[in-house]
């Protein structure tokens, strides 16, 4: 499930979500969190086609502050000619009009300047993949403990886990995962980073899976509440991004 939050610079808090605090207590070898990251290797080439992403400032109880003011941006991702993955923005809708033209131009301006500076990781126009617990490669780093069993998310009767992973870069996630009770696939994960990043105050996110029998798992929708601020100027955001028309990635791709 590679790239499933791939984000052109719309704002400056929809960036770095990756990244949990101390250890819990918990079983390496639980069998239905085993199920969970076994499931997410066998999809881990899986590359969405199609990303629809809608971002809005609310207020303190999450309503829209105005209706009429969002940004809403449609893109794509595709294997190039020469084997690499190509983010192509194809919508831009700001407040109700039509800005397609505008938002490409200052994207590719972004990507000149961020050749330019040898691609500095904090800028704007930085790229990165979503955050996945159940990464086969990371689960040394990652603890976690039963905490809630019977719940239901996403019409599921699941089992929620708490989880913490620090990760390479010294970032620690913290959140939940829900997964089915019976087979192990993951039904929602929420987490959080921690440090957050900067002039971000609280961010949460919200991933939510679908199960394609037999063995397709995808992220088919993600919620980001996100409030940021300097001093006493807070301001509140809702992204809501989903996902859709998947494909796998060549045997091999990304291999030395």
């Amino acid at each position: 499930m590679r790239y499933c939050a791939i984000l052109p610079a719309i704002c400056v808090f929809a960036v770095a979500v990756v990244g949990l605090p101390g250890p819990l207590p918990g079983s390496p070898t639980d069998s239905l969190w085993s199920k969970a990251v076994g499931l997410s290797d066998k999809n881990d080439n899986l590359v969405p086609g199609l990303m629809k992403m809608h971002m809005q400032e609310v207020d303190k109880h999450g309503d829209p502050k105005d209706i009429d003011k969002y940004n809403e941006v449609w893109s794509m991702l595709r294997l190039g000619e020469d084997g690499e993955v190509e983010y192509e923005m194809i919508k831009s809708i700001e407040d109700g009009e039509d800005v397609t033209e505008e938002a490409k131009a200052k994207e590719e301006e972004a990507r000149e300047e961020s050749e330019e500076s040898e691609g500095d990781e904090d800028s704007e126009s930085h790229r990165m993949e979503s955050y996945n617990p159940f990464d086969p490669e990371n689960q040394d780093r990652v603890s976690f403990r039963v905490v809630d069993s019977g719940t239901t998310a996403g019409g599921k009767n699941t089992v929620v886990y708490e989880f913490t992973e620090k990760t390479e870069d010294d970032v620690v996630i913290s959140g939940k995962a829900w997964l089915e009770e019976d087979t192990g696939v993951p039904v929602k994960v929420e987490y959080t980073p921690d440090p957050l990043p900067k002039r971000v105050k609280h961010m949460v996110t919200t991933m939510e899976y679908e199960h394609i029998h037999p063995d397709s798992l995808i992220v088919k929708h993600m919620f980001v509440e996100v409030t940021g601020g300097i001093l006493f100027f807070k301001k509140h955001f809702h992204m809501d991004m989903t996902f859709d028309q998947y494909w796998r990635l060549p045997e091999g791709y990304g291999e030395e």
